[in-house]
């Protein structure tokens, strides 16, 4: 099974359930699916990310927040999205994170309690693509896009730490240091 699913350590009655889909060709569909509350999901640009890890941080911040009512966006999984910037600016955190309409490839990631997905019977007969194993994500990375995004100079930071590391720091943080 494509089906990549890990408890939440913050909250282990939580899980994030997530797939790899490529050669995606509806993915304007699902957003509106979204949008209309008839699935309850995220997608996510895989260029964006380095390692399942940056997702599982995003995660858990934003189920913790979700669960505190301190929530910034209107829901859990979009939450996730504005996790994964290091931005205060929602609509920018959309755009860079979020999938769009003319993106080939995409993550769709559920937050649900353990046992409860809903990705396999609901979600996945919707997507039109191929379905690709998540350990497959490192190869739709684009190093150089998250370095411009998250701010990571070469020369000095990437000396003492690894691209995943730098990504995990700023997203762990954001909540303390202004950017």
């Amino acid at each position: 099974m494509a089906t990549y699913t890990e408890n939440l350590s913050l909250h282990p009655n939580h899980a994030v359930s997530a797939v790899l889909v490529d050669n995606a060709s509806n993915i304007a569909e699902l957003k509106s699916l979204i949008m209309n509350q008839t699935i309850d999901a995220c997608l996510i640009r895989p260029p964006m990310i380095a390692d399942r890890f940056q997702l599982m941080v995003a995660a858990n911040r934003a189920l913790h927040l979700h669960l505190q009512n301190k929530r910034i966006t209107k829901t859990l999984h979009s939450e996730v999205l504005f996790s994964l910037s290091i931005s205060k600016n929602i609509t920018d955190c959309f755009k860079k994170f979020g999938a769009s309409d003319d993106d080939k490839s995409l993550i769709i990631l559920e937050i649900h309690e353990r046992g409860q997905s809903r990705l396999d019977d609901l979600v996945l007969p919707k997507v039109k693509g191929e379905l690709i194993p998540f350990d497959d994500l490192p190869k739709y990375s684009n190093h150089d896009l998250i370095k411009k995004v998250y701010k990571i100079k070469e020369d000095s930071e990437k000396k003492s730490s690894s691209l995943l590391d730098s990504v995990v720091c700023r997203i762990s943080s954001q909540d303390f240091v202004s950017t």
